[in-house]
């Protein structure tokens, strides 16, 4: 069976590690053809030693600036996917924390995709107008205001309420002559984010309020997780970089636009301290 490099459903810009989407690309190339091998895959990518494509699947060697073009050649890349995997090839190969946050931010300039809402406080005053705005994106709901309220288990008067205000805020609009069919007027979008808005932290505080009422739904429907790391200024905002990639790149994966047998969920995302910086360490104890 004659394997092409990019025939398979694997899209680059659903990653933000080069190796695990060769990896995944490789899996989905092999799976159509059992006999397909590693060595197969380098004379088709055009590498001059089949080593070297080995190596990079087995972690132990990164994709170097003078491989990038071979590889965007070999996999038939689009102009922005090249440009995509360029950026994430220079993140994997970045050391210094400094050059890491820089290397996040410009990825998630690519992935981030949409309309930029506007920070006002009438739409970001709840999560639910929002989530109303996600399931008006999709094509298999019935977007009645009366189904909507039922599908959100919030009471249709207050639905009704906030889709009147993404209508007048220019965001959504109703067939009320016809089929009372709400549809919205953006298929992706995004708030950007701002330090200090008041807008945003009234809805984060109002989504964290919801999620912990969430911790009496059943176990089976709601996960939590929760770890401490030690930090530098400089590593937090690295992190907080590589965390909304992070999120960033699971809405361009998993955000589809159909509903049927799933649920909308929410994600919260805290990174906040609690401990003051250590300005003087403890004196190491000598030797016994």
């Amino acid at each position: 069976m004659e394997n092409s490099p990019r025939k398979s459903d694997v899209r680059v810009t659903h990653y933000v590690d080069p190796r695990a989407f060769l990896l995944d690309l490789f899996a989905s190339l092999k799976k159509e053809d059992p006999s397909f091998s590693s060595a197969q895959w380098a004379d088709q990518l055009g590498l001059k030693s089949r080593d070297v494509l080995r190596l990079i699947l087995n972690g132990k060697r990164k994709i170097s600036r003078e491989l990038l073009p071979v590889f965007i050649q070999g996999l038939e890349f689009s102009e922005e996917e090249a440009e995509y995997f360029a950026k994430i090839v220079s993140l994997s190969s970045a050391s210094k924390v400094s050059d890491k946050k820089e290397a996040f931010s410009k990825v998630s300039e690519l992935v981030r995709a949409g309309a930029e809402l506007p920070e006002s406080g009438e739409l970001l005053s709840s999560p639910l107008v929002t989530r109303l705005i996600t399931l008006l994106t999709f094509k298999d709901v019935d977007k009645t205001s009366e189904s909507l309220a039922r599908l959100l288990k919030v009471d249709a008067e207050t639905v009704s309420s906030a889709l009147e205000k993404l209508e007048e805020l220019g965001l959504a609009r109703c067939d009320r002559e016809e089929s009372g069919q709400w549809s919205a007027d953006v298929s992706n979008f995004y708030v950007k984010d701002r330090l200090g808005s008041a807008a945003l932290q009234a809805y984060h505080k109002a989504a964290l309020e919801e999620a912990i009422q969430g911790i009496s739904l059943p176990a089976r429907e709601r996960r939590h997780r929760s770890i401490l790391i030690p930090l530098s200024e400089e590593e937090f905002e690295a992190l907080y970089a590589e965390l909304n990639l992070m999120m960033e790149n699971l809405v361009a994966r998993l955000g589809k636009d159909h509903l049927a047998r799933k649920r909308l969920y929410q994600i919260n995302l805290n990174l906040i301290p609690v401990s003051e910086e250590l300005k003087t360490p403890a004196p190491t104890p000598p030797l016994s």
